[in-house]
């Protein structure tokens, strides 16, 4: 039982660092760089995190899947999956792009 409330702090503070003014500025940036939004935010979260963030059960799933919901709110919409760098905990993630903007096929391999 200690570990679940363990993980859902872990989880709610992963969500306050993505929804930080420095967590979505980082998400853009990727975006803006043809990466992953989560790319841009995965090395705030190792660097607050420490080895919490690798060692959470699917903390990769849930830090993505809040970057996906701040983004959705900002007017993104996914235009593919991208490889996340050698350096990140997430291997992979989501890419997005301006809602109208044309459609990018970005395919894991």
């Amino acid at each position: 039982m200690a570990t679940g409330v363990m993980d859902r702090a872990l989880y709610k503070f992963m969500e306050q660092l993505v929804n930080s003014a420095d967590g979505i500025k980082r998400a853009v940036r990727a975006t803006n760089d043809g990466q992953p939004a989560l790319a841009g935010v995965d090395e705030l979260l190792r660097r607050e995190l420490g080895s919490e963030y690798e060692r959470a059960k699917n903390g990769t799933w849930w830090a993505g899947f809040t970057v996906a919901q701040v983004m959705r709110e900002m007017g993104y919409v996914e235009a593919g999956t991208g490889k996340c760098p050698p350096d990140c905990v997430a291997s992979q993630g989501i890419v997005w792009k301006p809602k109208g903007a044309p459609k990018l096929m970005s395919p894991v391999e």
